[in-house]
């Protein structure tokens, strides 16, 4: 908390006479943090210019008070204070005259001390050690005086000649120092005390450490007065004293030897004395101790000749070995037995195994065929070995087998096998109708021969091109090469690729790593890649792209503006319209975009969750419903909703009904228990189509409904205005 404290100032003779005076505070960075323009004082004695003056100081303030008489400098009446030494007004104001005087008998650098008990200013070196000169702070009287101190200071700060300094000896008796250890040859465990007396008038010396032969180091000391092998040695009247405690390291190690420097100004500064100390070791070396014990093996079968078919034990017994693993072989062959001679059945041999000991025993068996072959008596040697199957022989035992079989009419050769069913790669089809134009000619096909080459699983199309991906990752596209350079696939986009999609006139693909690659036109912000890491999904048509990221938010990129702010989570499956876009949320189906034709409308049979989404044309939808219902809404022209009526009763256990809601909108409901009716296909333009669960392709739309399609077999398709690609499995 602020105090007010009253001071005691001198202003000089000069400043006799004042009734106020003004102050500023300033911290120890120098910055003020107070002024008092104004504040009372009263003059101790008439003419003095000694002053009483009262200064309101903040919490624990530390730093200067700047008096204002009236001068030119302020500095003249400066002086410092702390909050922690304000019980003594004449030594604060001593403090500030001794540093207001000058440096003391020429010195430059050094410190200085108040004594309280003896009144004493004292003056020492710049290391703080040696003593210079001290003034009593008293008159000729005994009595405490300010003038009588400035006077002897002043004079002798101005004397022609200044007396040497005290802290040296005179030159009959210069310094000498003296470092004394209680022994100079301990044992590991003993505690060296050392003595040191100087006839130099300083407080404290230094020691250090120094290893010699088979250097002592710093574990072979319990450093009672030690941190980082030197020390402190405080003098009191020139003598000092200081301890090392030697370790009892149980180490047969000689003995060790390290020298004590006494040092003069610091850790590092003169050495002025030394001593030796060599420390006696008095550990011995332990015997060492006695070697393990030698293991015995033994291998003992229960019988050493046994008939074909029958099944030889054997016993391995070890002595110094415990509990492990041992291993045994089979070698050394007679006659004309061979590894088939040691099996159970036709797959499986025995002529290495593993032995599980136990308190130093085990046991293993090993079978023998019987071949029905006439072939004379048979012998074979079981080795027992350490390590492994590749490891010392430790023990042996050789077993004969008795031949009991008679020459077998020999049986027909069996039969070839069969050959290897044809494995053929799946088929690529393409189909298209006829053009408006007929003498424009078809991008599209007949088909690239490379196709026939590959085994292509999925494919999409976009305005006069089309891709394909491969069972490796590989893309491939054809068609106009000379729109967008679409054909061109960059080459990052080439390998590592899980799905592909394509838009009117750009394509993008997804990697297996979660990136993505486009090409094509760049319209919009079509190619910006920034945020698009850890993909999952993606879908193309038209002029957009959506994806979806691995913490199940969705992205767009295209022509047309959309807010996802709302689909930032939960999104598990994307479509793309032409004017609209949606999405699986949670289960929940919802679109963005135009309005017309209810797209927005959701039915309520979708609202107990969905299954997957799709989008048709312009502003059309389909999605399965949680109970498997498929629900179609949105714009009906071209027949894009009604169109999946016309082949709805070659799916007799599906239920439909359709109903119109205005002159080009309308809702089909598809009831679907035992889903047949598969997933939707890629498409653009005004068509689409759907593979069953069997693999049989529906098309419908505009000039859609024209095609024949395969009856099973489909895997993937893509429709792109009169074409249609179709995936095929092979066999």
């Amino acid at each position: 908390m602020p105090c007010e404290v009253n001071r005691t100032v001198n202003f000089g003779t000069t400043k006799s006479g004042l009734k106020h005076v003004g102050y500023r505070l300033l911290n120890t960075k120098g910055a003020i943090v107070h002024t008092r323009t104004e504040s009372g004082v009263h003059e101790v004695g008439e003419g003095t210019g000694i002053y009483a003056a009262m200064i309101c100081f903040p919490d624990q303030f530390r730093g200067t008070v700047l008096w204002d008489t009236g001068q030119a400098r302020l500095s003249y009446a400066a002086e410092e204070y702390n909050y922690y030494d304000n019980n003594d007004v004449m030594l604060e104001q001593m403090k500030y005259v001794f540093r207001q005087l000058g440096f003391l008998r020429g010195l430059q650098a050094g410190r200085w001390a108040l004594k309280k008990e003896t009144a004493e200013m004292t003056f020492y070196d710049e290391t703080g050690e040696n003593m210079l000169v001290s003034y009593a702070m008293m008159d000729s009287n005994g009595k405490p005086s300010l003038e009588e101190v400035f006077d002897r200071v002043v004079n002798e700060i101005n004397a022609p000649e200044y007396p040497p300094p005290i802290t040296d000896p005179p030159p009959d008796n210069p310094p000498n120092y003296a470092l004394s250890p209680s022994s100079t040859n301990p044992k590991e465990g003993d505690v060296v005390n050392f003595s040191v007396a100087t006839n130099r008038l300083v407080n404290k010396l230094y020691w250090t450490l120094e290893p010699v032969a088979n250097a002592a180091s710093a574990g072979d000391f319990r450093l009672l007065s030690a941190v980082n092998n030197t020390g402190i040695v405080p003098l009191d009247s020139g003598t000092g004293t200081f301890t090392l405690a030697l370790a009892d390291d149980l180490l047969t190690e000689g003995d060790e030897t390290f020298i004590v420097n006494l040092r003069y100004g610091g850790a590092d500064g003169e050495i002025v004395a030394t001593s030796t100390i060599t420390v006696k070791d008095t550990s011995t070396t332990p015997p060492p101790p006695p070697p393990p014990p030698v293991p015995t093996y033994s291998l003992t079968p229960d019988s050493t000749a046994l008939d074909e078919g029958g099944t030889i034990d054997f016993q391995v017994g070890t002595t110094n070995f415990g509990s492990g693993s041992l291993y045994w072989t089979v070698g050394e062959f007679s006659g004309s037995i061979t590894s088939a001679d040691f099996s159970s059945s036709p797959d499986v041999t025995y002529v290495s195994g593993t032995v599980v000991i136990n308190d130093n025993r085990g046991s293993f068996s090993i079978p023998v065929t019987n071949d029905l072959l006439t072939e004379d008596t048979e012998a074979f040697t079981v080795f027992l070995r350490s390590g492994n199957t590749s490891g010392d022989i430790v023990d042996s035992s050789v077993v004969t087998i008795n031949d009991t079989s008679t020459t077998p009419v020999q049986p027909p050769p069996p039969p070839p096998p069969p050959p290897p069913p044809v494995v053929t790669r799946n088929q690529v089809i393409y189909m298209t109708t006829p053009s408006e134009d007929a003498e424009q000619p078809d991008p599209l096909g007949p088909l690239p021969a490379f196709l026939n080459t590959v085994n292509i699983v999925q494919v999409a199309m976009g305005y006069e091109f089309a891709l394909a991906l491969d069972d490796t990752g590989r893309v491939y596209a054809w068609g106009n090469e000379s729109f967008y350079g679409i054909t061109n696939v960059p080459q990052e986009a080439q390998t590592g690729v899980k799905k592909i999609t394509a838009g009117t006139n750009f394509a993008y693909v997804l990697k297996n790593d979660g990136t993505v690659v486009g090409w094509g036109d760049p319209a919009g912000n079509r190619f910006d890649y920034t945020g698009l890491t850890g993909i999952t999904d993606i879908a193309s048509a038209w002029n957009d792209t959506l994806f979806i990221d691995s913490n199940r938010k969705a992205h767009h990129r295209g022509e047309r503006t959309y807010d996802l702010t709302d689909w930032a989570y939960g999104i598990d499956g994307i479509a793309v319209g032409r004017f609209n876009i949606a999405a699986n949320q949670f289960g929940w189906a919802k679109v963005k975009g135009l309005p017309n034709n209810g797209a927005l409308n959701i039915d309520p049979d979708l609202e107990a969750g969905i299954e997957w989404i799709h989008a048709v044309g312009g502003t059309s939808f389909f999605a399965r419903a949680a109970n498997g219902t498929i629900v179609g809404w949105g714009n009906d022209s071209s027949r894009l909703l009604t169109g999946i009526l016309d082949f709805i009763e070659d799916y007799p256990d599906v239920t439909s009904t359709y109903q119109a809601l205005g002159t080009e909108s309308g809702l089909v409901k598809l009831y679907d228990p035992n889903r047949r009716l598969g997933r939707f296909f890629n498409t653009s333009v005004y068509a689409t189509g759907m593979i069953d669960a069997v693999g049989h392709i529906n098309t419908w739309g505009l000039f859609a409904g024209e095609f024949t399609t395969p009856a099973t077999g489909a895997i993937s398709a893509a429709t792109y205005d009169r074409n249609l690609l179709i995936v095929v499995k092979g066999s």
